[in-house]
């Protein structure tokens, strides 16, 4: 498989790297036999998931609207070949990302209503997406103000933008394949989602929340309330994911979060209960200037959070 097969989208914060890592986390007390993810985002860990074997029932979801199209379009037989052939026949143009732009600036629909797949919008999604820079792709930002986006390689070193698009094109037969059988795809709250999945043993939950403000210079596209610092931090979104988590995790459920480091995760995720590993990541949105070293590039420090039991020690 090319690498692109990995993830849906070049998406911010996606998890394209470090997908078999949180999948092993998820197997380590055995196959699961169903998977919930609220925030799907790239799909990369339920394509990890499903190149592996897992052909359970999987509930995913993701409240953007954008995202979620792509989802279940690519799900969707006839959708997910109708995309392909149009994606086939599009080359990878400067024009062709910034009509995207400008198809997806008119695109008012946040978050398609049920059967409405809508293959054109999922289309220049991915246009816009995988020819523009990595990252940018779920961020809160103005169509217009990507337009200088486009992905152009003026040096030897690093990889080639063309080359990638074509990946793309290759890598979408087995996306829909690996999609298309035994996914529920929703676009809701994802706090609603957890409360109502299932939990128990054999449950395997991910959770790739919005990290805390104080690790991120970024806003997603769908952002969340968070009193990271302030007198509300008890009762915010975190606190309140904190929560519905611990109690799948009560209950029987391999859970596994991921956030940027900081020392308010000790307070959310007790480490008496949770296990932290640290993981030393690239920023996703560190766009280097011309011949910047990929080593100069800004890090970061990735924390999977883990339910800790003797299946993790």
């Amino acid at each position: 498989m090319n690498r692109n097969q990995s993830a849906i989208l070049p998406y911010l914060g996606g998890k394209r790297t470090l997908a078999p890592r949180i999948v092993d986390a998820l197997c380590a007390g055995g196959p699961p036999i169903e998977y919930v993810e609220p925030f799907h985002g790239s799909l990369a860990v339920l394509l990890e998931l499903r190149k592996r074997g897992f052909g359970g029932r999987a509930i995913v979801n993701d409240a953007n609207g954008l995202v979620s199209n792509l989802a279940r379009c690519l799900a969707d037989r006839a959708a997910s070949q109708a995309l392909s052939d149009m994606i086939d026949a599009t080359p990878f143009h400067e024009r062709e990302y910034l009509d995207a732009l400008d198809y997806l600036a008119s695109d008012r629909s946040l978050c398609p209503a049920p059967g409405g797949l809508r293959v054109d919008t999922a289309r220049a999604y991915l246009i816009a997406s995988w020819m523009g820079r990595n990252g940018f792709s779920g961020m809160r930002a103005g169509w217009e103000s990507l337009r200088s986006r486009f992905c152009v390689r003026w040096t030897n070193s690093g990889g080639d933008p063309a080359g990638r698009w074509a990946s793309v094109k290759r890598s979408l037969p087995g996306w829909a394949a690996l999609l298309s059988s035994k996914t529920t795809f929703l676009c809701r709250d994802a706090l609603e989602v957890l409360r109502k999945a299932r939990r128990g043993t054999g449950v395997a939950v991910y959770v790739d929340p919005p990290y805390l403000n104080e690790t991120r210079s970024t806003r997603y596209a769908v952002d969340v309330d968070d009193g990271t610092g302030t007198l509300a931090e008890s009762d915010d979104f975190h606190a309140s994911l904190a929560s519905i988590l611990d109690e799948h995790r009560s209950a029987g459920s391999c859970v596994v979060a991921s956030y940027y480091a900081h020392d308010r995760l000790a307070r959310l995720y007790a480490p008496g209960l949770w296990r932290h590993d640290r993981i030393d990541v690239p920023k996703a949105t560190d766009h280097g200037t011309r011949g910047k070293n990929k080593r100069d590039r800004k890090r970061a420090v990735e924390v999977l959070i883990s339910a800790n039991t003797g299946d993790h020690q």
